[in-house]
């Protein structure tokens, strides 16, 4: 399996604190992206915080916080928050790499479609973590859209 680069993590935040992370990272100099509305089916709310000067594949650091207890991720939250909850991993084909870490005795999950209206595809897997030492490992296979600004730049 060949690992594309670290797509970013996601740091749980208590209740109460989603805004003052924000802020934090954003008076960091980091650039905060837009409020990601599609994420309350899953129960919770966030916002990419871009770290870095390198603005083609900035690393992406999501601050989430629970809307939801009784979902899945909002227990976790109310569990383990604040902490770091996944490690983003983008790989060039998500099946190949499933089965490669199988192959391995490996737990991982199936393939899952996500919803994002800023990807035209979006794949991920999960690695267990009693199969990673505690950590939770997301592979990841997508292809963004294209902005309707950089769209036309191609075209001139």
């Amino acid at each position: 399996m060949r690992i594309k680069r670290v797509m970013g993590i996601n740091a749980l935040c208590k209740k109460g604190d989603y805004e003052g992370v924000i802020k934090l990272f954003e008076d960091m100099g980091a650039n905060i992206g837009p409020d990601m509305p599609h994420l309350a089916q899953y129960g919770h709310r966030a916002r990419i915080a871009y770290l870095g000067t390198e603005m083609q594949k900035p690393f992406a650091l999501e601050i989430s916080e629970s809307i939801n207890d009784d979902l899945p991720i909002g227990k976790q939250h109310a569990r383990s928050a604040p902490t770091f909850q996944f490690l983003g991993l983008e790989v060039d084909n998500l099946d190949e790499a499933i089965a490669e870490v199988r192959a391995k005795g490996i737990r991982i999950s199936d393939k899952a479609k996500i919803e994002d209206p800023e990807w035209e595809y979006l794949y991920e897997a999960m690695i267990h973590p009693k199969q990673s030492y505690g950590l939770l490992i997301e592979l990841i296979e997508g292809k963004r859209k294209v902005p309707a600004t950089a769209q036309k730049k191609a075209k001139k």
